[in-house]
């Protein structure tokens, strides 16, 4: 590791790691979680002088077919400008060979640690806002399907996220909606160069019958059906 990407981790007293700097630019405030390829700070930009969040590629996940997914996700993400989509900054390589991806940082909780506390606390979520979610929900996964273009060929990139669930809802306390992990999403002509998968990814109580069984020719409707497996969960 170099001293460009050298760190130091200190241990405060309510337990948060702090105190990690990263590219000379950022430091960690803390870890906000481990999920799906990386772990994720929430960190300060010296430079804008902002919080803004960093998803930092797990080593056991240094392959080139994992590398290649946190790229895409970062370049894909980074091309979707929506106030419902968390939006990406920027994406490098560590001279440790470390994967980076910067992202807005979201001030707020993610949609399953809501259920999750109302659940402990037997209260209800109001059938007002479980919808107001799911509409901003749905106008995220609308835009990255129809409306978001390539910015070089100018082509809809069609996507499909295949992976609505209730942690990769975030919800901030100004009152914002937003999608986030578009790891393992898929462009029109992915999906349509794609043959039936051996290795089902994404979350199986939101799945379609027909991601499930792994389906290549998968659209926008199988992201419809987990918002309404989401909808029913919160009015549940």
């Amino acid at each position: 590791m170099s001293e460009n990407e050298q760190s130091k981790q200190v241990a405060g007293s309510d337990g948060l790691d702090f105190g990690l700097f990263i590219n000379r630019q950022y430091v960690t405030v803390k870890r906000i979680g481990v999920g799906g390829f990386g772990t994720v700070w929430q960190a300060y930009d010296f430079s804008l002088r902002n919080f803004i969040a960093i998803k930092e590629l797990l080593p056991e996940y240094a392959e080139p077919k994992f590398v290649e997914m946190f790229y895409k996700e970062a370049l894909i993400a980074k091309n979707i400008i929506h106030d419902n989509i968390v939006r990406v900054q920027h994406f490098w390589k560590g001279s440790n060979g470390t994967f980076y991806v910067v992202l807005d940082y979201v001030r707020g909780v993610d949609l399953e640690t809501l259920i999750r506390k109302c659940n402990q606390d037997k209260v209800v979520i109001p059938w007002q806002l479980s919808t107001l979610i799911c509409i901003n929900v749905l106008k995220a996964i609308d835009y990255a399907n129809r409306i978001a273009r390539d910015s070089i060929t100018g082509n809809p990139y069609g996507i499909v996220y295949r992976d609505i669930s209730p942690g990769n809802v975030l919800l901030s306390f100004d009152g914002d909606v937003k999608l986030s992990d578009f790891g393992i999403a898929k462009t029109a002509d992915e999906i349509k160069d794609s043959i039936p998968q051996k290795v089902i990814t994404g979350k199986y109580p939101y799945m379609s019958p027909e991601q499930i069984k792994g389906q290549s020719d998968i659209d926008h409707r199988t992201d419809i059906f987990s918002v309404a497996v989401l909808f029913y969960e919160m009015l549940t």
